[in-house]
C-alpha cells in the first residue's frame, strides 16, 4: 500500500470512528473545498466563514443559517495540503418551536466535545477555556475597548441604582452574576450552558426575535456590569464597558453574532473583576477602598468606615498604613482630589460647586490640598486640562 493509500485509508478511520462515536456527520474537506470520500461540495456557508486553506491551532465552532453548531478541526499534520474534519450539526432542535428558529444544547458539552475530538486527530490536550476564549472571547474588541479605556479618563460617580425589569431566566442570570461578582471565570462556562438562554418575551416586547433578543442581552450586560462595579470595577470603567457592548450589539444584525457578544461581555467583566481581586492587598484593604470609592460624595468619615464594615478602628488603621504606606484620612483626600481633576476637567461644574460636591470646608481649603497633590491650583489645572465646553 502506497503512502497516498495509507494516508486515504487513516482519513477513512478517523471519519468513521467520530461518526460511531459521536452521532455526528462528518465530512473531511481540502483546502481546494474538496470532500474527502464524496463528490459533494462543502455548503457555501461554510466556505464562506471558515478558511479551509490554513490549519487552525484549536477547535472552531461556527452556526449555519440555521443556527446548528458545528465543529472544525484541522489535522496539524498535513501542513502541505491541509485538511478539515467537520461535525455536525451537533445542536438538537428544540422539541417546543421558537419565534427565532433558536437551537438549544449545552455549550459546555461541545466544548468539550471539540477538546476530544482535536485530542483524537492531533494527540494534543487543550483546556476547554482555552477553546471558549478562541471562539467567544473577541480578543480584537477587547483590545479596541482598552484603547478606548486608555484614552478616556473619566471617573465621574454615576448612579449606582440601574432599575431594570425584564422577566427572564432569573435563576440563570443569578448564576452568572454570582460568577462575575466573584471573578469565578471558570464556574462561568458551565453556566453559559445553552447557546440561546432566554426565553422570547413576545408578549411582553412586541418587537421582532432580533430586537428582543437584543435588549435581553443589554440588560444583562448592564446588570452583569453593575455587579462587577460592586465588587471594586471602577465606576468610570464599568461605564465605558456598557457604552461600547451596547454600541456593538445596536450593531448586530443577527442572533448569533450577539449571543457571542453577549458570552464575550461575560467573560470580559468577570476576567476584570478576578484581576483586581489578584491584588495584593488584603481583603480587609480592597473593602475598605473599595467603599470610600463607592462613598466619595458621601464623605465617610474613618469612623463611618469602621462602622459600616465592622472593622475594629485600632487594627484598622494599622492595617491600612502598613499595606498602603498612608492614612485612611489621606487615602480619602488622594481620592477626592482624583475625582476633582476629572470634575475639573469633564464637567462644566463651577470650582465653588465642586468645592462643595467633594465636601472640602471651604474653597481655601480645597485649593490648598488640590495643589499639594497636583502641583497646580484648580484653576491652573482646568486651563490645562478642560476638554469640554
Amino acid at each position: 500500500m502506497t503512502t497516498f493509500s495509507h494516508f486515504i485509508h487513516d482519513i477513512a478511520y478517523m471519519k468513521a470512528l467520530l461518526e460511531q462515536g459521536f452521532g455526528w456527520p462528518v465530512q473531511v474537506i481540502t483546502d481546494k473545498h474538496q470532500q474527502i470520500g464524496s463528490e459533494t461540495p462543502p455548503s457555501e456557508w461554510m466556505t464562506s466563514i471558515y478558511d479551509f486553506s490554513n490549519l487552525h491551532p484549536y477547535p472552531q465552532i461556527k452556526f449555519s443559517p440555521a443556527n446548528e453548531a458545528f465543529i472544525f478541526v484541522s489535522d496539524l499534520k498535513t501542513k502541505m495540503n491541509p485538511i478539515t474534519y467537520v461535525m455536525g450539526p451537533c445542536l438538537n432542535k428544540p422539541s417546543i418551536p421558537l419565534e427565532a428558529e433558536t437551537t438549544s444544547s449545552c455549550l459546555n458539552q461541545i466544548l468539550h466535545q471539540a477538546a476530544l475530538v482535536h485530542l483524537l486527530i492531533n494527540q494534543q490536550r487543550l483546556t476547554v477555556e482555552d477553546i471558549l476564549k478562541e471562539n467567544f472571547y473577541n480578543e480584537a474588541m477587547i483590545s479596541q475597548l482598552e484603547d478606548k479605556l486608555r484614552q478616556d479618563f473619566t471617573f465621574i460617580r454615576i448612579d449606582d441604582h440601574v432599575h431594570t425589569h425584564i422577566p427572564g431566566d432569573i435563576q440563570y442570570e443569578n448564576q452568572i452574576l454570582a460568577c462575575v461578582s466573584h471573578g469565578r471565570v471558570k464556574e462561568l462556562l458551565p453556566i453559559l450552558d445553552r447557546i440561546n438562554p432566554f426565553p422570547l418575551l413576545s408578549d411582553h416586547l412586541k418587537e421582532t426575535p432580533l430586537q428582543t433578543m437584543k435588549t435581553m442581552v443589554a440588560s444583562m450586560i448592564i446588570v452583569a456590569s453593575k455587579t462587577a462595579r460592586e465588587s471594586g470595577l471602577p465606576i468610570a470603567i464599568s461605564y465605558k464597558i456598557n457604552t461600547f457592548y451596547l454600541q456593538e450589539i445596536n450593531k448586530t444584525t443577527d442572533l448569533t453574532t450577539l449571543n457571542q457578544l453577549k458570552i464575550s461581555a461575560l467573560i470580559d467583566l468577570t476576567h476584570r473583576v478576578h484581576a483586581l481581586r489578584r491584588t495584593k492587598n488584603s481583603q480587609t484593604v480592597k473593602e475598605v477602598t473599595f467603599y470610600i470609592r463607592k462613598n466619595l460624595y458621601q464623605n465617610p468619615s474613618v469612623h463611618d468606615v469602621c462602622q459600616a464594615l465592622h472593622f475594629n478602628p485600632s487594627y484598622l488603621a494599622r492595617l491600612f498604613k502598613k499595606e498602603m504606606n498612608m492614612t485612611i484620612s489621606e487615602y480619602m483626600m488622594r481620592e477626592k482630589i482624583k475625582e476633582a481633576k476629572q470634575l475639573l476637567a469633564m464637567t462644566n461644574h463651577s470650582i465653588l460647586e465642586i468645592c462643595s460636591l467633594l465636601h472640602f470646608t471651604d474653597q481655601s481649603h480645597f485649593t490648598k490640598n488640590f495643589k499639594k497633590f497636583t502641583g497646580q491650583t484648580p484653576k491652573q489645572y482646568r486651563q490645562h486640562y478642560k476638554v469640554l465646553n
